[in-house]
This record gives structure tokens, sequence and C-alpha cells, in this order.
């Protein structure tokens, strides 16, 4: 079991074994595949796991840049298997595909229609 617990990022702590631990595990995702996949705010990454919970690719690093996060905090599949990443401090969703190859982002800071601010939750 994975949770996010939003008042601890400053004080990880080991909840599965990926190279020691996970910075500051937000949000969590399940594929129809069994794949899942966990947005980790504070290491700026997210983790894919297989359907016996091995760790099979990590991917991101911090910017703004394509394939790029900032604080990722929501993330969801759609029925292809796409992966959805909402990012509060980049203020926009990224779509991946499931070996981490950026595809197409959208949002950007603002009020104006399309745009997000601070988004922390995402589904499909």
């Amino acid at each position: 079991v994975v949770v996010g617990d939003y008042t601890r990022v400053d004080k990880p702590r080991k909840i599965v074994n990926i190279d020691g631990r996970m910075g500051g595990p937000m949000g969590i995702a399940f594929g129809n595949n069994g794949m899942w996949a966990v947005a980790d705010y504070s290491e700026h990454c997210v983790y894919i796991f297989d359907d016996q919970d091995q760790l099979i690719k990590s991917f991101g690093s911090h910017g703004a840049g394509n394939g790029q996060l900032n604080s990722p905090m929501g993330v969801t599949f759609d029925s292809n298997n796409y992966l959805y990443v909402a990012e509060y401090s980049n203020n926009r969703v990224q779509k991946f595909d499931v070996t981490g190859n950026h595809l197409l982002q959208f949002g950007g800071r603002g009020s104006a229609h399309g745009k997000l601010s601070c988004p922390i939750g995402i589904t499909t």
C-alpha cells in the first residue's frame, strides 16, 4: 500500500523498496494491465510498477521542459494505459507512455479557459 501524506513530505518514510525510499509519494493510479504508478512530489518523478509490485521504470527530473516534472501530485491512466501527470508547480498536465516518453502537455498558469492553477488531482 502506498499512501501520500502531505504533512510528512519533509520527513520521508520508507513505503516500498525503491533504492531505499520515496521522497514524497502523493498520487497513485492503476492501469488496466496491472501496472500502477506513483507520483513523487519531492523527487519530481513518477514510478511505474508491474502487477507483481516490482519497479519497472521511473522517469522525470526537476524542471519545466517537456518530460521534466515539478512537484507532480496527481496521476491517472487512460483506457489505453497512457499516463497523465498533474504538476502542482508547473500548472500543467503532461501525457506519457508507460516507458516515460513525453507525448503532450496542456495547461499552464492562469484563469483563462484551458489554464490551470496548482493542479493536485486528475482522473479519466
